[in-house]
């Protein structure tokens, strides 16, 4: 067999020089994401980056560890989803009746879409550091800018402009 018969080789199997390209282009994928984290590691432990900025992924990783081991990952995990959960409902229910009032009755229309154009473009992250001062640096800043980055970023624009759409016949 001077060459490889590739009408040979049974459906469903590869030949070898198939075999290792398609292992190239799998393993090329991992090559850039490996040389950054080589990369970062190296410009850490060398003193280049500072420790406290952006520790080495040597020691993020022997951190998350312990937190594992200890159990303070999952209490965090948990403290997350409870103010994400809490700030999407508030948000939820704020965002649809503020939508259905603004779509409905023109003096809400007219009280409260300044606030909403103007707090519709500008990045919500903005409002953190007004939200800490007002709600201190525990759950309320953080379930506040939760239920503003929905209510103006997507709830009130989006249920009013589809209850402005629909026609009287629709009714």
């Amino acid at each position: 067999m001077a060459g490889l018969d590739l009408a040979a080789v049974p459906p469903g199997t590869l030949a070898a020089p198939q075999l290792l390209a398609r292992l190239a282009r799998r393993a090329v994928r991992f090559i850039a994401p490996a040389l950054i984290f080589l990369a970062w590691e190296l410009l850490a432990r060398a003193g280049t980056i500072s420790e406290f900025m952006l520790p080495a992924p040597s020691h993020v990783l022997a951190r998350l560890g312990d937190d594992i081991l200890s159990g303070e990952v999952f209490v965090n995990i948990g403290l997350t989803l409870y103010r994400t959960f809490l700030g999407f409902s508030l948000a939820a229910v704020g965002g649809v009746v503020l939508g259905l009032l603004m779509a409905r009755n023109a003096l809400a229309h007219w009280f409260f879409d300044p606030i909403v154009s103007v707090g519709f473009p500008m990045p919500k992250i903005a409002f953190l550091p007004v939200f800490i001062l007002w709600f201190g640096l525990y759950d309320g800043s953080k379930i506040t800018i939760i239920v503003v980055s929905l209510v103006i970023g997507a709830l009130i624009v989006s249920i009013m402009s589809a209850l402005l759409s629909i026609t009287e016949l629709a009714l």
